[in-house]
């Protein structure tokens, strides 16, 4: 820490020195500046734990790639695009060769690693300043990778959807309109669909295609991130009553019942009352949440600034009643609103 210390203050004031520094720790935008064989030596068991313990580590495979990817961070900052994915290549080939049979912490830290390499990939494919042959150069890596069997016959990472994300990054509108088409096609049920609709959408937007791309929304405004996105962009637009509509009608899909999107939904009515000033409207909503959510202090603390002064008392009254008759009596949100109210009896 001392050496780092003094470095950075010595080239603070030394320009040439800094200059020299840089030459010498960052690789040019041509330099791959990896040893695929020192990450490779981060997925090997040591010799002393072979005979015991034949398993690989993964929790140890983790914590030796680091510092790889701290340096392959660093060099994007850099503009060293070609070294960082280099590194993040060969960390997804690794994964690829050395992952075996599948258990939950091996296969979760290693989706991690994936995710982790794969989001420097995506970082480097949307920099406008990294030169599309590397792009290109990244996919086709990305292509040989795929053919492991660890990413065909476990679930380990979804390179093929990957590869997708990446493409959108560095073709032209009209193809990847067409690569969405087939990936859409073929996926109905993936749980990463919303996010591709609304890159459709988004496409036929910027051709001016207005009104295919509505009724692309209305096919799909069934899933719960597509709907957000409508909602979300008719109330940037201002057209809160449409976006209320449509909020009106998410309870009736399937795939927004959970609790989580009700609530989400619920919290979004509540941003439009506020914004429009519908104030009978927004204590319903925070009504019900404060319910369902069984006292959560967000709000208690919202229907506290909005409930006239006359009503609050008899308000909250009524609702920490309907609380304290659950099965499941929340004591420790009710006890934190009575300390809130300087209520001690």
């Amino acid at each position: 820490m001392e050496i780092r210390h003094f470095l950075n203050q010595y080239a603070g004031t030394h320009p040439d020195f800094k200059a020299a520094l840089k030459e010498h720790f960052i690789p040019g935008p041509q330099e791959k500046c990896c040893s695929g064989e020192a990450i490779r030596d981060c997925f090997v068991i040591p010799a002393f734990r072979r005979n015991y313990e034949p398993a690989l580590d993964w929790h140890e495979v983790e914590m030796q790639l680091v510092g790889w990817f701290k340096k392959a961070s660093f060099y994007i900052t850099q503009g060293a695009f070609r070294a960082a994915a280099n590194i993040a290549l060969r960390i997804m080939k690794e994964v690829g060769r050395n992952y075996e049979e599948p258990e939950y912490n091996r296969e979760s830290i290693a989706e991690y690693i994936c995710e982790r390499a794969a989001g420097m990939l995506l970082d480097i494919a949307g920099n406008p300043e990294a030169e599309g042959g590397l792009k290109t150069e990244m996919i086709g890596r990305l292509q040989k990778i795929t053919s492991c069997s660890t990413f065909k016959e476990f679930d380990v990472y979804n390179l093929e959807t990957f590869i997708l994300k990446l493409r959108l990054l560095t073709e032209n509108d009209p193809v990847a309109l067409d690569l969405l088409d087939e990936w859409i096609k073929d996926h109905p049920d993936n749980w990463q669909l919303d996010g591709f609709v609304i890159a459709r959408v988004e496409i036929l937007l910027r051709l001016g295609r207005i009104e295919e791309a509505e009724e692309f929304v209305r096919k799909y405004v069934h899933l719960p991130e597509v709907m957000a996105w409508e909602v979300e962009c008719l109330s940037q637009a201002g057209y809160p009553e449409q976006a209320l509509d449509v909020l009106d009608d998410a309870p009736q899909y399937a795939r927004t019942r959970s609790q989580c999107d009700v609530q989400r939904y619920l919290e979004k009515k509540i941003e439009i009352y506020e914004q429009t000033e519908r104030i009978p409207e927004l204590i319903a909503v925070a009504k019900k949440l404060f319910l369902s959510e069984r006292g959560e202090m967000a709000y208690y603390r919202k229907l506290k600034q909005y409930v006239p002064a006359g009503e609050w008392k008899a308000t909250l009254d009524e609702l920490l009643c309907k609380l304290k008759s659950t099965r499941w009596f929340p004591a420790e949100p009710i006890a934190a609103i009575y300390l809130a109210e300087e209520d001690y009896e």
